[in-house]
């Protein structure tokens, strides 16, 4: 299998209420913006797990909910740091799958809305 090191930019840190922070990554959905999401959820869910109380990652980004009593400020510290270490993950080479699709009115009921929506 093909992998490629990549080194990570560091995520915008934001506070999203009292007690979350937003992280965002690059613009974009592709592998390579959600590969370091993913390597990043699960490096905080183990490194914080005291700390977190859940988290929510998406393609681009990773929402953190704090349990009661700790600082979102003193979190915001401690993640900026953890982001100024130097990280390289390995992005396995994707493959694309073909995956048929039937377009038939007897299975497409919404084809002719998609059609006119895509501009088909």
């Amino acid at each position: 299998m093909d992998y490629q090191k990549e080194k990570i930019k560091s995520p915008s840190i934001t506070p999203a209420s009292d007690r979350s922070i937003m992280l965002r990554f690059e613009d974009g959905i592709s592998d390579y913006t959600h590969e370091p999401v993913f390597y990043f959820h699960s490096l905080l869910v183990n490194k914080f797990k005291k700390k977190i109380g859940s988290t929510s990652p998406a393609y681009n980004s990773i929402l953190i909910r704090l349990v009661d009593g700790v600082s979102v400020w003193r979190m915001i510290a401690k993640l900026k740091q953890l982001f100024e270490e130097e990280h390289e993950i390995s992005i396995k080479q994707k493959q694309k799958v073909k995956i048929p699709v039937c377009y038939d009115k007897e299975f497409a009921h919404d084809i002719d809305r998609v059609s006119k929506h895509t501009k088909l």
